[in-house]
């Protein structure tokens, strides 16, 4: 941590609460629809990534890309273990609110950080593109078993409306 400005570290704090920040905010709205928006930030991340991997003189090697990947995979598993989703009195369709997804969050920045500092060494596009490969799986594999917990849970609800509706 010896190359952490003030400037910098602020900047990092600002940016971990705004992300705590919508995060928490968003468990407090319904998410509309089929859930397809769950999907739509791992679209747009994956494909605007995958256009910087094309980037000239990357160098790394195939065990470093799968502990990437690996990484990824593990970091994702807090993360989908905290996300669940709720009908309310409402009728709509809620995350449930989880202070262990915030601490998910919270461990999820330390760790990547932490990451930063160990690999220091790499050149910056290398390490970027590291850490794309991580925070690509573990997005993905989060946002897709989330969209998979809220179809559970939204065709319980379309189930329980078509059996409440006969009656």
């Amino acid at each position: 941590m010896n190359n952490l400005n003030p400037t910098t570290l602020l900047f990092i704090l600002i940016f971990l609460g705004l992300g705590l920040w919508l995060r928490t905010r968003r468990m407090r709205k319904p998410i509309k629809g089929r859930g397809i928006v769950l999907l739509i930030p791992v679209l747009i991340f994956v494909f605007l990534g995958w256009t910087f991997a094309m980037t000239p003189g990357l160098q790394i090697t195939t065990g470093e890309v799968l502990a990437a990947v690996g990484l990824g995979l593990v970091l994702s598993l807090p993360m989908i273990y905290t996300t669940n989703y709720e009908v309310r009195e409402d009728g709509q369709i809620y995350a449930k609110v989880s202070k262990g997804f915030v601490f998910s969050l919270l461990g999820l920045f330390i760790i990547r950080f932490g990451l930063r500092q160990y690999l220091s060494d790499l050149k910056p596009e290398e390490l970027s593109m590291l850490f794309f490969y991580m925070a690509a799986t573990y997005i993905t594999l989060w946002r897709v078993t989330s969209f998979v917990k809220f179809r559970k849970v939204y065709q319980a609800k379309i189930n329980q409306e078509k059996g409440g509706a006969a009656l």
